[in-house]
């Protein structure tokens, strides 16, 4: 499962129809409980949380959990296009994103927490922020819940945590529940389905391509490339830096981009001189990742997220992305993406000029599960 840091059954489908649908809404006053975060400090907030207060990147995660737009008071956003949920698929879900409030940061396109006056003035009734930022809201007694990757050594077992922390503060703990089933059904079904690799590709996977930083060795994108029977050029590194000359050195076979980088990040790969002798360039077999919801990492996104890896690193693989991806939206949501949603998604345009790409293409999806 990735990490949720890189920069992851008794509940029926049809209430997704009822999530899908929800909008702000007046409530009376939840009761206050005591939970543990991902520290295991005891927070006392009130529960189901009304008005949460989102600095890290889980908004996503947040409104899958909980449903309704309208309990999130505001969340970190950019100043040059919006919050994580407006530029995400799941503003397709649920289009009220677009207008939520800013959270009060310490400026720019940051995720720490600004001015603490500002903050208790949003009246937010939970506040969820990374633990390294925790010391001023803590010092004002703020219902804060830390979010801490290194809670855990295992990557799963971190995610889950934050999953289920976030589903007790929305009070939706059998939806948590239906979500991890099914995320371990997904998996299980990948790996039978996963066809044996002749040979072990080699896969390099670029969070920025200027300076180059990768994903290495002990991060979720590490323990993905290892579930679709790839090696990590960069499994080996203790640091996510690496040089023009290393690359070349290391001669990937296939370079994924992550969605971080401006647009056009693949052409700038592909006319970059310096790199013509690397497998992976001189092939074409450069892309752009998905744009989902979420990362395309959690309990939704995960399963889908090996499959187009699968599928590009592995042509052979059989062409399940886009049905994949429209039953997910389906059985979490209770919505039917469009066939432009999921242009959308796989970057089309971008990655029009890479190696085998038309396969995502409508017209050659195989519709079956």
């Amino acid at each position: 499962m990735r990490s949720f840091t890189t920069v992851s059954l008794a509940f029926l489908p049809i209430l997704g129809l009822g999530l899908a649908a929800a909008g702000p809404h007046v409530a009376s006053p939840s009761p206050h409980r005591s939970i543990k975060d991902m520290r295991g400090r005891d927070v006392t907030a009130a529960v189901p949380a009304r008005h949460a207060l989102i600095f890290a990147p889980v908004a996503s995660i947040y409104l899958t959990v909980d449903g309704d737009p309208g309990h999130i008071a505001a969340t970190s956003s950019s100043r040059s296009s919006g919050n994580e949920l407006s530029r995400g698929l799941l503003r397709r879900v649920f289009p009220s994103v677009r207008d939520l409030a800013p959270a009060p940061t310490s400026g720019g396109d940051t995720v720490v927490p600004g001015d603490p006056e500002a903050i208790l003035m949003t009246r937010s009734d939970a506040i969820l922020s990374w633990s390294w930022f925790a010391a001023p809201l803590l010092r004002i007694g703020a219902p804060l819940a830390q979010l801490d990757s290194r809670a855990s050594g295992d990557v799963s077992h971190s995610v889950e945590q934050l999953w289920r922390l976030i589903g007790a503060l929305a009070d939706r703990r059998e939806r948590v529940d239906f979500l991890i089933r099914r995320h371990q059904a997904e998996l299980g079904a990948f790996s039978k389905e996963r066809p044996a690799a002749p040979i072990r590709r080699k896969v390099a996977y670029l969070f920025q391509i200027d300076p180059l930083i990768m994903a290495f060795g002990g991060t979720g994108i590490d323990a993905d490339l290892d579930q679709v029977n790839a090696e990590n050029v960069a499994a080996s590194l203790h640091s996510p830096h690496m040089t023009i000359e290393e690359l070349i050195a290391r001669a990937p076979d296939v370079i994924i981009i992550s969605g971080y980088p401006k647009d056009d990040a693949v052409h700038r790969l592909l006319d970059n001189a310096a790199l013509r002798c690397v497998p992976a360039v001189r092939s074409r077999r450069v892309y752009r990742e998905p744009r989902g919801g979420m990362r395309m990492e959690g309990l939704v996104e995960e399963p889908i997220m090996l499959q187009w890896m699968s599928e590009i690193i592995y042509p052979e693989t059989e062409r399940r992305f886009r049905s994949k991806l429209r039953q997910a939206y389906a059985d979490v949501y209770g919505f039917s993406l469009t066939d432009d949603a999921i242009d959308e998604t796989l970057v089309l345009r971008e990655n029009a000029d890479s190696a085998d790409y038309a396969r995502f293409l409508a017209s050659t999806d195989t519709e079956r599960r």
